[in-house]
This record gives C-alpha cells, sequence and structure tokens, in this order.
C-alpha cells in the first residue's frame, strides 16, 4: 500500500510540474509581439538624418558638411571633437547605403580625420529623398 502511494504522489507532482511549465511557457509567448518584415528591418538599419552627402556628426548631435575640397587654414593647434563621418551613397535602382566611421573633427580649421567603419546601412528604398542636395 505504502508504494502505490508513492508512486501516485510521484505521478501528481509530475503532472502539477508539467501544468506550471505549459502555463508559464504560455505567458512569455504571449508577450512576445508579432513582428513584420518592416519592423524587423526597422530596428536592424535605422533611419539617420542624412543632410550632406559628407557630414560629421559629433557626439551631441550636431551635423557640419565635411568639404574635400577645403581651402589651406592655418590652425592654432588640433582641437579633436570625437564623432561618425557618415557617407550616403544613392544608387540608380532607388535603393541607398550609409556609411558610417569612427571619425575626428576640429572646429579651427574643419579638418575631419576618418578611421575606422562603425558600420554599413543598405535601405532598398532611399529613405532619404527629401535631402538639401537631393
Amino acid at each position: 500500500m505504502n508504494i502505490r502511494r508513492t508512486k501516485l504522489w510521484k505521478k501528481v507532482a509530475a503532472f502539477a510540474m508539467l501544468a506550471v511549465l505549459t502555463v508559464s511557457n504560455s505567458m512569455v509567448s504571449m508577450a512576445c509581439t508579432e513582428e513584420t518584415a518592416e519592423t524587423v528591418a526597422a530596428k536592424k538599419a535605422p533611419v539617420f538624418d542624412v543632410i550632406y552627402e559628407m557630414e560629421f556628426v559629433d557626439m551631441e548631435g550636431n551635423v557640419f558638411p565635411v568639404n574635400v575640397c577645403q581651402p589651406q587654414v592655418i590652425c592654432p593647434g588640433h582641437d579633436w571633437i570625437d564623432g561618425y563621418a557618415q557617407v550616403h551613397e544613392k544608387y540608380k535602382d532607388g535603393s541607398c547605403e550609409v556609411r558610417v566611421y569612427n571619425s575626428k573633427r576640429c572646429p579651427w580649421c574643419n579638418t575631419v580625420t576618418v578611421d575606422s567603419l562603425f558600420a554599413t546601412y543598405h535601405y532598398m528604398q532611399c529613405p532619404h529623398a527629401n535631402t538639401v542636395w537631393g
């Protein structure tokens, strides 16, 4: 008789554990939201506010154009500001690519030094169509 009670108790405990795990698993799945292809793409590639084809963005969010052909200015001494250089390239099929580089900028002479590539974002449809340069 004692053996039967032990087996019955083990079966009841196993069933109760199974019920608790099933209910807790369904709660986790109910907490997840349904993701569409657009929301997944938006999470992977954030849309930058691209103003210029080549621009420098400092850590405070200030945007400065990068001039490739700039006149030589005598600089009293470079005072480098950390930030990111962004290069926007639009393709014929309507897509575009934004390459983001670690960089520094001197506020005195506007010299921008480009270091390593930080990230590359490719957009199937260019969301930067309403920029100053077109």
